[in-house]
């Protein structure tokens, strides 16, 4: 069946001539969306829930790029804040556990040394009250 392009805009629609016949008669224009072959080079034509989707699709993308590049930004401020140079920062348990390595190495105590000496001098404060 011979085919009738329609260019709109440079949106190049094709249609079926006795589809075009029928419309010219009734002054309107019905097609099924099979029936119907769009193409431009500089437009997407979608459908209501197609473009519900991309819209959709395309915020949950926005929404996790920012929230990734504020949680670095933010964990670089935290770093820089705390004076170390702490890498692999990119999520709150890798900084968190750098972070308390980092400030056990630097205080060069042992934890359960410091534990010990606070039990010591918890042990002393209590004889000293008691007598």
């Amino acid at each position: 069946m011979d085919k009738i392009k329609f260019n709109l805009n440079g949106i190049i629609i094709e249609m079926e001539q006795d589809l075009v016949s029928k419309a010219i008669e009734t002054g309107e224009v019905k097609i099924e969306s099979d029936k119907l072959i769009v193409k431009s080079e500089d437009n997407i034509i979608y459908t209501k829930a197609e473009f519900e989707t991309y819209n959709k699709n395309l915020k949950d993308a926005e929404y996790k790029s920012g929230k990734t590049a504020g949680e670095e930004m933010a964990f670089k401020a935290m770093k820089n804040e705390s004076g170390y140079e702490i890498e692999g920062y990119k999520d709150a348990k890798t900084f968190v556990s750098a972070f308390k390595t980092k400030v056990i190495e630097d205080a060069k105590i042992a934890p359960d040394k410091k534990i010990q000496d606070l039990t010591s001098d918890n042990d002393k404060l209590r004889t000293n009250y008691e007598t």
